[in-house]
């Protein structure tokens, strides 16, 4: 921690509306979200203050300083902890941060600047007093929100885990607090009484089960936290016997840890296995090397000794839920019937084949391969089964069955669409855990309404694209009230010449999703063309090609990535704010609309 002290602040918050109750009096792990945060303001601050609206009147163990405006919002709040702080260096937290850290106030702490905050927004956040006369000008003039009044501050960005740094505006925001709060407690309960060193844990993923990083040890652990397993230690232990297997093998799988054992274990009532890190590199694997992947990891489970549930055990689970009115509470009944009857005929069709079965990973999609240095890692055995090669090759593009020339092409375009039945049913009992969760639950329904054999692919452009993306750019523009021009768009002449590199998506050879880099100084490149078709939005397939965009350029040692777009581009803003990038003050105009400005530091 920097000397001089450092006074902590908190924004007690009023009748939280959308929560229904006042969430300073919640409860997480047997204290209020208050106390937790005044007893962190305590660990890692000279002084506290709690700021709020005495006409709240909120009973808290504590005393609150009246914030004296008429303003319901959280500047005025900053405003007035800043006037009464007796240190230069103030930490600025909101009473629904209760997973927040000491090492994430520490990171905040040395980031220097005027403030310093997460990528996910001002709060929480390292406020100077330097910076009050700024908040002081902004509130008077009734610019609310604190992003904005930040604009002519020097303000550092601090990469800080988003899942720990995550506000409870809801009652299931809470119950996802109080999941990541158990499964970290788990974790770092058996890894210090194995000698772990662990100074910073964050949490890798958390849409099935928790994912925590041991951070600096090169260790992870997996919490199961979801419904989908009623035997989780049977279940861990017969993953962690694969996994030995099949590394002893030479297969491409991240391996158990030695130390800690890995388990399984059970603490905090929660069951944890641990694993090795494995440095993951941006991007997905390609499609033929996860099919070689997947190959190499069959070739090393063939001789597996011990035995492997059937492939029908999760189909007749996830018919069980589908036929299951009360199974679904987020899926409409009509649309649960639908589900139901085509996971039925399905499975008929799959299984009327009469394909050979052999032991299989059981659930191969593209968040189950890391890519690594070392070349593509496979985790979460979990779901390893007996079942025919073509369920394992349906969760993967349709360039992976290179390496599999033994599949039925029938089979697997059945086992495709089987596939998105069983996802369904999964996600939707599941709706709500997390984004994630959410946008797959519905995209897996739209793709069993339509038919859509194909999930979209991403590519290098090629010139036989250049038709379709000129017309993919020019639909989106008008869209959003663009004329396509000349003067502003020289790339629909010739895409290749005018862009250091460009991507772009395919179904059924239509370009339906692109992403550009166009370069504007040594290490500099802006942003372009970031465009999907409607049809194509809310199914990740924007992340994926933006995953792609920062992937090259980290690769390509390029400092700063830049971009320009529009209000109206709500989604599109989230996801680069999710990523990273930062408003930054002015804007640019494109026919007479104003455009906004962000930026990322690599």
């Amino acid at each position: 921690m920097a000397s001089g002290g450092l006074s902590g602040i908190l924004l007690v918050g009023g009748s939280s509306r959308r929560f229904g109750s006042p969430k300073a009096h919640a409860v997480l792990d047997g204290e209020t979200l208050a106390e937790r945060a005044w007893r962190l303001l305590g660990d890692v601050c000279d002084e506290r203050i709690a700021v709020g609206k005495a006409t709240d009147r909120l009973e808290l163990p504590f005393d609150v300083v009246d914030d004296s405006s008429d303003v319901r919002a959280p500047i005025a709040g900053v405003v007035a902890g800043l006037r009464a702080a007796a240190h230069d260096r103030c930490l600025v937290i909101p009473v629904d941060t209760p997973l927040l850290r000491p090492e994430h106030v520490r990171a905040l702490a040395e980031a220097g600047g005027d403030v310093a905050i997460p990528p996910s927004g001002p709060l929480p956040g390292l406020y100077a007093r330097a910076a009050l006369p700024r908040l002081e000008q902004a509130l008077a003039a009734g610019t609310l929100a604190l992003r904005d009044a930040l604009r002519r501050l020097d303000t550092r960005v601090v990469a800080l885990d988003p899942f720990l740094t995550a506000n409870v505006n809801t009652r299931a925001d809470l119950d996802a607090a109080e999941r990541r709060h158990r499964a970290l407690q788990a974790a770092l309960s058996v890894a210090r009484a194995h000698r772990v060193p662990v100074e910073a844990p964050r949490i890798l993923q958390d849409w099935n089960d928790t994912i925590v990083h041991l951070a600096p040890a090169p260790v992870v652990a997996r919490v199961r936290t979801s419904w989908l397993d009623d035997r989780p230690e049977e279940t861990f232990e017969r993953e962690l016997a694969i996994a030995a297997h099949v590394v002893c093998r030479g297969a491409p799988v991240v391996a158990p840890t030695r130390v800690p054992p890995p388990g399984p274990h059970r603490e905090h009532g929660s069951v944890l296995a641990f694993w090795e890190l494995a440095e993951e590199l941006p991007g997905p694997v390609d499609g033929r090397e996860a099919g070689s992947a997947l190959r190499a990891l069959h070739d090393a489970l063939a001789d597996f000794p011990g035995a492997l549930p059937p492939l029908r055990e999760q189909l007749d689970r996830a018919q069980a839920l589908a036929d299951e009115p009360v199974a679904l509470p987020a899926l409409a009944d009509e649309d649960r019937r639908l589900l139901a009857d085509r996971l039925r005929d399905l499975r008929g069709r799959f299984g009327a084949l009469g394909l050979a079965e052999r032991p299989l990973h059981g659930g191969p999609h593209s968040a189950n391969l890391l890519r690594t240095p070392r070349g593509p890692r496979w985790i979460d055995l979990d779901t390893a089964c007996r079942g025919p090669l073509e369920w394992d090759l349906a969760h993967l593009p349709e360039s992976a069955a290179q390496a599999f020339p033994e599949a039925n092409p029938e089979a697997l375009a059945v086992a495709r669409d089987l596939l998105s039945a069983v996802v369904a049913v999964w996600c939707w009992r599941t709706y709500g855990r997390a984004p994630e969760v959410d946008e797959a639950a519905r995209f897996h329904l739209r793709r069993l309404r339509r038919g859509v054999e194909d999930a979209p692919e991403i590519t290098a452009f090629r010139p036989e694209h250049a038709d379709g993306f000129r017309a993919l750019v020019s639909d989106t523009l008008r869209e959003f009230g663009f004329e396509p021009d000349p003067s502003f768009d020289p790339d629909l002449a010739d895409p290749a010449a005018v862009y250091e590199a460009l991507w772009v998506a395919t179904e059924r050879d239509d370009v339906v999703g692109s992403i550009a880099l166009r370069r504007t100084g040594g290490r500099e490149v802006e942003l372009k063309r970031m465009y999907l078709r409607p049809s194509m939005r809310g199914r990740g397939l924007g992340r994926l090609l933006l995953e792609a965009a920062l992937a090259w350029a980290r690769t390509n040692g390029i400092e700063r990535i830049t971009l320009d777009t529009t209000q109206d581009m709500q989604a599109a803003r989230r996801l680069y704010e999710a990523h990273g990038f930062v408003r930054v003050p002015g804007h640019v105009s494109r026919q007479g609309q104003h455009r906004l400005l962000y930026e990322l530091e690599l």
